[in-house]
């Protein structure tokens, strides 16, 4: 199953991430919880939790060929962007 590290971070030119009323963190945190139920053998560990950004490891299945896409979706409906970080 691969891995990877993530960044979120509230992304700027989202209105819906302009009027939401949490911390950044909050929604990436979000974001990531649907994505990891939205199909089996997703799942995340935060790794840092801070105000405004999250990083987390997350995993899933090398026959999930939705992963990505569904990720850039529920980042988007919380108003947060992600990018791959270096381990």
């Amino acid at each position: 199953m691969p891995t990877a590290r993530y960044k979120f971070v509230r992304d700027t030119s989202s209105m819906k991430g302009f009027l939401s009323s949490n911390r950044p963190s909050t929604d990436a945190l979000s974001a990531v919880s649907i994505w990891a139920s939205g199909a089996t053998g997703r799942s995340h560990a935060v790794q840092i939790d801070e105000d405004d950004n999250l990083v987390v490891d997350l995993t899933w299945s090398e026959t999930d060929h939705s992963a990505g896409a569904d990720l850039e979706n529920s980042c988007r409906r919380f108003g947060v962007g992600q990018s791959h970080v270096q381990r």
